[in-house]
């Protein structure tokens, strides 16, 4: 890893009061072993870099939709894959698509159409696109991406895009779940709403969606959540 790239590593989750939990290594060592330690390499790599400025801006504060909840959600989205016997190519697939569905994320400001609108032109003009996918792999990609617009709103239409939408719910279940409230808290400022927002409150609300049933299986199973 660059130097430039361990100053990044370093804003995220080591400098500051309170760090996070640093996911960065177990996002690094699955892109390996999805695209191999050259590939995989290149991938987080050329991610960090182009997000390099983005990162910066959100890593002096608390926030929701920064790089903790998509290295979050992403693991959380390969653990489900592997349970429900995902091929790797399947896998591959939905981890771009979880490391891309919140690049740029406004973190309130816009509403999330618009968030998601930008992500996916960000991984549309992106390197890895470029070099690592098919025109498969994008229309797939993009798919899952477009899944995650909030409220839920898309049809979905197979497991990939499925998992997609568990995993986004799964930051209740992390280590660091009262950090994601504060952020949450932030981010529903930008909006205009004060509302407090407690770690019950985020496991009310995934516990009440239409994918309850499935994530007390994976809880059950300890497929997920802070073991």
């Amino acid at each position: 890893m660059t130097v430039e790239l361990l100053h990044i590593r370093d804003a995220m989750f080591g400098i500051r009061p309170g760090n996070r939990h640093d996911r960065l290594n177990k996002i690094t060592n699955l892109c390996k072993e999805l695209y191999g330690d050259e590939d995989g390499s290149a991938i987080l790599n050329s991610y960090l870099h182009d997000l390099n400025e983005w990162i910066r801006e959100s890593s002096s504060k608390v926030l929701y939709h920064d790089l903790n909840h998509i290295f979050a959600m992403t693991l959380n989205a390969d653990k489900i894959a592997m349970h429900y016997k995902c091929s790797k190519q399947e896998r591959r697939n939905l981890f771009l698509a979880c490391m891309f569905h919140d690049v740029l994320h406004s973190f309130g400001v816009l509403p999330d159409s618009l968030n998601v609108a930008r992500a996916t032109a960000f991984f549309g003009k992106s390197i890895i696109k470029q070099h690592f996918c098919t025109k498969q792999d994008v229309t797939t990609i993009c798919d899952i991406i477009f899944c995650t617009v909030f409220p839920f709103r898309v049809t979905v239409n197979n497991v990939l895009e499925k998992i997609a939408r568990i995993s986004d719910l799964t930051m209740c279940f992390e280590s660091d779940v009262e950090n994601f409230a504060q952020g949450l808290e932030v981010e529903l400022k930008h909006q205009g709403k004060h509302i407090n927002v407690t770690k019950e409150d985020m496991i009310s609300f995934s516990m009440s969606s239409e994918y309850s049933d499935e994530i007390k299986k994976l809880l059950e199973e300890k497929v997920i959540g802070d073991h």
